[in-house]
């Protein structure tokens, strides 16, 4: 199919992998292969190495983003230096709830982050088969389709972001006054 977006006129998607879904990933990567190549993808590093040995380097109709290092490594954080940089629109993350991983923390922060710039996040096969669905329909349907797929062509926020942003505001202007940053900010409230 045509995609009515060129691979550079969108974010990047993001491929990742636990080692233990390594081979998922790469079953998700050849059923879905029409659809990903649309697309500037990104991953660590031996998630972009199973990309390219199966669609090749040097395809000029292919667009690689940034190879990052292996999760344990800094991958993680790389990628979610990506969203920082408003250049991410996706994460397609084939989780081990099984197995611990040394690099944890790096993973709590992308997936936060993702949370708070509100970038489709998928963590497992079944919800980045849906995803490929929505993704391949956005493509086909061009600028009137770009709300199905907002993160791949602007900055989002998590609705939480905004009421962060006026108890950040209340704290400055306390201690500009003389007070105490927690002077203002309302109590914690509890979840229901």
């Amino acid at each position: 199919f045509t995609s009515t977006f060129a691979p550079n006129e969108m974010r990047q998607l993001a491929l990742v992998a636990h080692n233990h879904m390594k081979p998922a990933m790469k079953q998700f990567i050849e059923t879905y292969s029409e659809i990903l190549k649309k697309f500037r993808i990104t991953g660590t590093q031996t998630t972009m190495k199973m990309c390219k040995s199966m669609w090749g380097e040097d395809d000029p109709a292919i667009h690689y983003g940034l190879t990052c290092t292996s999760g344990p490594l800094g991958g993680d954080a790389q990628i979610a230096a990506l969203m920082c940089m408003e250049d991410l629109g996706g994460i397609i993350f084939f989780v081990d709830p099984l197995s611990a991983h040394p690099h944890q923390a790096d993973i709590d922060s992308l997936l936060r982050l993702a949370n708070c710039g509100n970038v489709i996040v998928c963590p497992n096969p079944a919800s980045a088969s849906s995803m490929m669905h929505t993704l391949r329909c956005a493509l086909l349907k061009g600028e009137r389709a770009r709300g199905m797929i907002p993160s791949f062509f602007e900055t989002l926020e998590s609705p939480a972001v905004e009421e962060y942003k006026h108890q950040q505001a209340v704290a400055l202007a306390n201690v500009i006054k003389g007070g105490s940053p927690a002077a203002a900010a309302p109590a914690p409230q509890a979840a229901e």
